[in-house]
C-alpha cells in the first residue's frame, strides 16, 4: 500500500509538472526587445531564468541571443517572478491579477529579510470620500511595493463592493492553508475623512489572544511612534480589538491580524492615537518598518 501510494503521488506530480510546462506563458516580442529586457519587463529575474528561456525558445531564436519581432516567446515559469509574488485579489469573483502591471521593469530585488514571509493587505474606507480612497489605495500598494521587493510574497485582498470583513473570509483562509508552512501576517488598514490635513491621527489595534498579533501591532507603534508628534504611554499601547466587527473578523480568519487607523485629526484631547505627517509614502515606509522588525524579531528568538 505504501509502494502505491508513493507511486500514486508521483504519477500525480509528474503530471501537474507537464500541465504547468503546458500552459506556460507566451509574450509576442516587440522592437527593441532582448532576453534580458523581455524578461525584465514581466518582473522576472534574467540572472536566474535567462538560461530557461533560452532552452524554451531555442527555435525561435537568431544568432544565439536575439529576438524576432512580432514572435511570441515561452517565459518559464518564474514562481519568485514580481508578477507571481505581488497578487491583487477580487474578492467578489476570486480573480486574481499582478498587482504590478505596468512598470513592473523598475522593481527590482533589495533583500531576502522577508523570505518565507506572506502578507495579506486589506484596506477598509468608512467614508465615501474620493481623496480617502486615493490616500489609502496609493499607500497601500507602495507598502506591497517595500515588501514584496524584499522577498516577500504579497496579497492585495480588495472589492470596492464589500462591506462587511466576513466577506474576505474565505479568500484568505485559501490562501493560508496554500502557504500553510510560512510566516503570515494580515495588515487591515481602515481609513476615515481623510482631507488635506497635513497631520494625520493613527491607532494600532492587536487581536487580544493573539500574541502574534499583538507583537506585530507593538512593532508597527514603535516604529511609529518614533515619527510621531504625539508621544503614546505604554498603558495606551496596549489596545486589542473593542470593534465588534474585527473582533469577529479576527476569530475567524487564519492569519494573525493587525489593525490601523487612520483619520484626520479630530479630537486632540484623544491620548490614544499617533499624529503623524500626512505622507502616504512615509506613512507606508513606516508600516514597512514595523513589519521588518516583527520578522527579524521572530526569526532571533526562534
Amino acid at each position: 500500500m505504501k509502494y502505491f501510494l508513493a507511486t500514486l503521488m508521483w504519477v500525480l506530480f509528474a503530471v501537474c509538472k507537464v500541465n504547468s510546462q503546458q500552459s506556460l506563458d507566451s509574450i509576442i516580442a516587440k522592437s527593441g526587445d532582448g532576453i534580458f529586457s523581455l524578461l525584465r519587463n514581466e518582473g522576472i529575474s534574467p540572472s536566474k531564468y535567462y538560461a530557461e528561456f533560452v532552452s524554451l525558445n531555442k527555435d525561435k531564436i537568431k544568432e544565439g541571443s536575439k529576438l524576432k519581432v512580432g514572435e511570441a516567446y515561452l517565459l518559464p515559469y518564474a514562481p519568485d517572478s514580481f508578477k507571481n509574488m505581488g497578487r491583487l485579489i477580487a474578492v467578489s469573483n476570486e480573480v486574481e491579477t499582478a498587482i504590478f502591471k505596468n512598470g513592473i521593469a523598475n522593481l527590482s530585488l533589495e533583500s531576502e529579510k522577508l523570505k518565507d514571509a506572506v502578507y495579506y493587505l486589506i484596506s477598509q474606507q468608512k467614508d465615501t470620500d474620493i481623496s480617502t480612497k486615493k490616500f489609502t489605495d496609493a499607500m497601500i500598494k507602495d507598502l506591497a511595493r517595500r515588501l514584496l521587493v524584499n522577498s516577500a510574497k504579497v496579497y492585495i485582498i480588495k472589492d470596492d463592493n464589500i462591506e462587511t470583513l466576513q466577506d474576505y473570509t474565505t479568500i484568505i483562509n485559501k490562501c493560508y492553508l496554500k502557504n500553510r508552512d510560512k510566516y503570515q501576517r494580515l495588515l487591515l488598514v481602515q481609513s476615515d475623512g481623510l482631507t488635506n490635513s497635513k497631520k494625520l491621527d493613527v491607532s494600532i489595534y492587536h487581536h487580544g489572544s493573539s500574541e502574534d498579533s499583538e507583537r506585530l501591532a507593538n512593532n508597527i507603534e514603535s516604529v511609529l511612534q518614533k515619527n510621531s508628534t504625539r508621544k503614546l504611554s505604554i498603558e495606551n499601547k496596549k489596545r486589542a480589538f473593542q470593534d465588534k466587527d474585527n473582533l469577529f473578523f479576527a476569530k475567524n480568519i487564519l492569519p494573525a491580524i493587525t489593525v490601523v487607523e487612520i483619520a484626520s485629526p479630530q479630537n486632540k484631547g484623544n491620548v490614544k492615537v499617533l499624529s503623524v505627517q500626512s505622507d502616504k509614502k512615509a506613512l507606508a515606509k513606516w508600516l514597512s518598518n514595523g513589519i521588518f522588525e516583527d520578522y527579524a524579531e521572530l526569526e532571533i528568538e526562534e
